[in-house]
């Protein structure tokens, strides 16, 4: 009883098969093609011609991996200029957008002095917070008078 099936679909994939090359075929001969033509430019057009440099300095120029489209005000991985007074701690906890593990990793999102999500896990020390513990379903982050556990934020 499989054999007559089987039979059957193969002849149909062959079918298919064989109607798609013939419709490719039909419709790449049948469009003429001419590789010389070149846009009609009237006097008043002027052409700019640039190079690779000069696109790749319009990429780097325009920050695109940021959403305000400028550079940050404190480079990646440089320590804060001296006298500047560290961020201020926020009254409110930050976030928690996800946990993941084991070993377990929180992101964080509101941390103060930080863009975006930050991942922590247990030991680690943000601007005075001090994370004591994440477990599956919840953190512990320790401050000097305060002590909050956060469980992952439901959308």
């Amino acid at each position: 009883m499989t054999r007559p099936i089987e039979r059957s679909l193969w002849i149909t994939a062959s079918i298919a098969v064989l109607g798609a090359g013939a419709l490719s075929w039909a419709t790449t001969r049948s469009v003429p093609v001419n590789a010389w033509a070149m846009p009609s430019v009237g006097p008043e057009t002027s052409v700019m011609r640039a190079d690779v440099g000069d696109l790749a300095r319009q990429v780097a120029e325009s920050d695109p991996f940021r959403l305000d489209r400028r550079p940050a005000a404190l480079p990646f991985g440089s320590a804060p200029p001296e006298g500047v007074a560290e961020v201020p701690l926020a009254v409110r906890p930050p976030s928690v957008t996800g946990i993941v593990g084991p070993p377990w990793r929180a992101a964080l999102e509101g941390v103060p002095g930080r863009d975006g999500a930050v991942l922590v896990m247990a030991g680690d020390t943000l601007n005075g917070w001090r994370v004591r513990e994440v477990r599956r379903d919840s953190i512990v982050i320790v401050m000097q008078e305060t002590t909050w556990r956060l469980a992952v934020r439901t959308p």
